[in-house]
């Protein structure tokens, strides 16, 4: 499981699936999809063996405090799940929400002023896919596969995956 490594359980906005870690993190800890890979190949679990999470959905907090874009900033509520489905035909620069690039996690960012949401998108799943190659991972799963009904997603890691 390579997801929900930040969400509402936490003081502050994070990336839900980062696959790097960001050296801008406010966190005192920070953790990434690489890191979790590593653990398991540095405790001699095969390559071929471990399967990537890849999560279909978005974390969503509320009331947000409007600095950094909502990123690693307090929140009021939130936490709930949003299916691909859903961020695409309402939230991805709609409504107010501005899509924002973290670069060094390679992972994407919603933000309207007070709402954050955290996800993964054809351009970051990409990164993750070229991860699994290079290091010659299993292959990836997805949490799951009802959130992409238009399978936006899941065609992007079986194209790149073949």
């Amino acid at each position: 499981m390579t997801y929900d490594i930040h969400g509402s359980w936490e003081s502050m906005t994070g990336m839900n699936a980062p696959l790097y870690r960001d050296p801008e993190s406010r966190f005192t800890w920070e953790w990434s999809v690489q890191d979790t890979i590593n653990l398991y190949l540095n405790k001699g679990v095969p390559a071929n063996k471990l399967i990537m999470g890849i999560p279909f959905y978005g974390r969503a907090y509320n009331q947000v405090t409007n600095s950094n874009n909502g990123l690693y900033q307090s929140f009021m509520g939130g936490g709930f799940a949003i299916s691909y489905k859903n961020l695409e035909a309402n939230y991805v620069n709609k409504n107010g929400f501005i899509r924002y690039w973290e670069p060094d996690s390679k992972v994407p960012w919603l933000f309207n002023g007070s709402q954050f949401i955290s996800y993964d998108d054809t351009e970051s799943i990409g990164y993750k896919t070229s991860f699994i190659k290079a290091n010659s991972l299993g292959g990836a799963m997805m949490w799951e596969l009802s959130q992409d009904p238009n399978r936006v997603l899941l065609s992007k890691i079986d194209n790149d995956l073949k």
